[in-house]
């Protein structure tokens, strides 16, 4: 009989994390939610063991490395899948990388049938490679797996939305609050990058004359980014910030500084804009719109819309590697090709 992942995942109260139950208690879900607060364990007789060392990542990410429970309960699934693959094929050591290619073509498999997306696939593969790679940091009890597992590269084709495109997703009930809405613009029409959003913090604004613009840290491009930014996401970012984020201050000392945040004035979870557009998605279907959103979508509509306007203007390639955002002219150029 095929197991399915909520047989093998059970929601456990945070009480139960014995050894780290101190450390737990003064976490965010537990002072939110209380010890009652669920959390995610991977149970099946057959994989015991490796269960047990699932278990051991899951609180190794949650209490160490600060992630959410959404977060937490995502991973889990993921390696939810990898327990069910090797009791559907008996396999006896699972840690080896030949069963991990096994596993990862049969996801590929899925994927080019339409049963999986190939985002999913990237996102389990993601989360099995943190998992032997947290496995592996223990050189002495596991010698022999010291291996990586290459995530493929998956391409797509790339969606310009035009401008009622737009406008049909800003209708959309998911946006109707000002922090949704100034998150989705920051993509369409800042060409933010999904995680830069996410950890945008309050003292990376910043003004001259009447134009707004943005520094951080970029970790892909290795620098300090500037982006600049149009008079009206501006304009949202500002009344977000005035009407709906300050609001959630009633003490101070829990703002943590960013933009974005949670009722409680935490750090919002990764995959926070993609469940938007998932949503609005979802809205679109049932009122038969024929248009599906994504996050990479939204910044490639932003990329070829900047390079179309500064090859109009005539601006050299350099120039235009420098605004788009990419780091080797070859990227700038195949945008240009593609206009």
């Amino acid at each position: 009989m095929i197991k399915r992942k909520n047989e093998i995942i059970k929601m456990i109260p945070m009480k139960l994390l014995t050894a780290e139950n101190q450390y737990a208690i003064n976490n965010k879900e537990v002072k939110d939610h209380g010890l009652n607060a669920k959390f995610p364990q991977l149970e099946s007789s057959n994989s015991a063991p490796l269960c047990n060392d699932i278990n051991s990542f899951l609180r190794f990410k949650y209490l160490k490395k600060n992630l959410q429970i959404n977060s937490i309960r995502q991973i889990a699934g993921s390696l939810a899948k990898f327990v069910i693959f090797t009791e559907e094929n008996s396999i006896l050591n699972p840690i080896d990388i030949k069963q991990i290619s096994i596993f990862k073509d049969s996801l590929i498999k899925k994927a080019e049938q339409k049963k999986l997306t190939f985002q999913s696939v990237k996102i389990t593969l993601s989360h099995l490679q943190g998992f032997f790679h947290f496995i592996t940091g223990d050189k002495i009890k596991h010698p022999s797996w010291n291996f990586s597992i290459r995530i493929p590269r998956i391409s797509h084709n790339k969606i310009i939305y035009n401008r009622y495109e737009s406008v049909q997703l800003f209708q959309c009930k998911a946006l109707s609050n000002k922090k949704n809405q100034a998150m989705i613009e920051l993509v369409l029409l800042s060409g933010l990058r999904a995680s830069e959003v996410i950890n945008l913090k309050i003292e990376s604004l910043a003004r001259h004359q009447d134009k707004g613009y943005l520094q951080f840290n970029s970790y892909k491009r290795g620098r300090k980014n500037t982006v600049y930014l149009s008079k009206h996401v501006m304009n949202t970012l500002d009344s977000y910030i005035a009407e709906e984020r300050n609001k959630h201050y009633p003490n101070k000392d829990i703002d943590l500084g960013f933009v974005f945040t949670n009722m409680t004035g935490r750090r919002l979870d990764n995959s926070y804009i993609s469940t938007i557009l998932s949503k609005a998605n979802l809205e679109l279907k049932v009122l038969q719109k024929n248009i599906t959103f994504s996050i990479s979508n939204l910044r490639h509509t932003f990329t070829m819309n900047m390079v179309n306007e500064m090859l109009k203007r005539g601006d050299e390639i350099k120039v235009i590697e420098e605004v788009i955002g990419v780091s080797q002219l070859h990227m700038a150029q195949h945008y240009i090709k593609n206009k």
